[in-house]
């Protein structure tokens, strides 16, 4: 288990402290993200995991029984390319051509499974940010740079000095059998 040093915002008075843990019989790391609010007015935050990984075959999101009208929002002005929609297996390649970024109420990604483990009844009824979203998936148009982003946003939060705010990100690697990135995405979501 690695504990980062704990750092202190100057314009928000919050304590960001992060654990990251492996566990010792499968390959999965989770990262604990908590603020601390120490100093100053109150504050309203929201923890924000992001996650950059070199540019997948397909990067894949599970959406759940969603608010969302297609399941997804766009949040920028280019829409995501090879964007298909398969029952609730929402897939998208990265676009170099243009930046991209979509939002949804679900957890994803198929050979690196990333998912926000906090628990549900914490979480119903809250303020998220950006239109509800509950992950996100961006994409860079670089050609130099070539990779995507899975952002895990947490629920907007109310600190006042002494409270505090956590969120578990959990990252499962599960090593590929199928040659069809979709396939292997569905088969990884009916694993979990």
């Amino acid at each position: 288990m690695n504990s980062f040093p704990r750092s202190t915002d100057p314009s928000y008075g919050v304590r960001v402290h992060r654990v990251i843990s492996l566990d010792p019989r499968n390959p999965v790391m989770h990262i604990e993200t908590t603020y601390q609010k120490v100093e100053g007015a109150p504050v309203r935050v929201g923890i924000w995991t992001i996650t950059q990984l070199a540019s997948p075959d397909r990067a894949c999101i599970l959406l759940p029984r969603s608010a969302l009208a297609q399941g997804y929002t766009n949040l920028l002005t280019s829409q995501p390319k090879d964007l298909k929609i398969d029952g609730r297996l929402l897939s998208l390649v990265r676009d170099p051509g243009h930046n991209t970024l979509i939002g949804s109420e679900g957890n994803g990604d198929s050979d690196l499974l990333i998912e926000n483990q906090t628990p549900l009844a914490v979480t119903a009824g809250a303020e998220w940010p950006e239109q509800g979203s509950h992950s996100k998936i961006y994409t860079n148009a670089r050609t130099q740079l070539k990779y995507v982003e899975f952002e895990l946003p947490d629920r907007l939060q109310d600190l006042s000095r002494g409270e505090t705010a956590s969120t578990v990100s959990a990252y499962t690697l599960i090593p590929r059998t199928q040659s069809d990135p979709v396939a292997e995405a569905r088969k990884v979501f009916a694993l979990h």
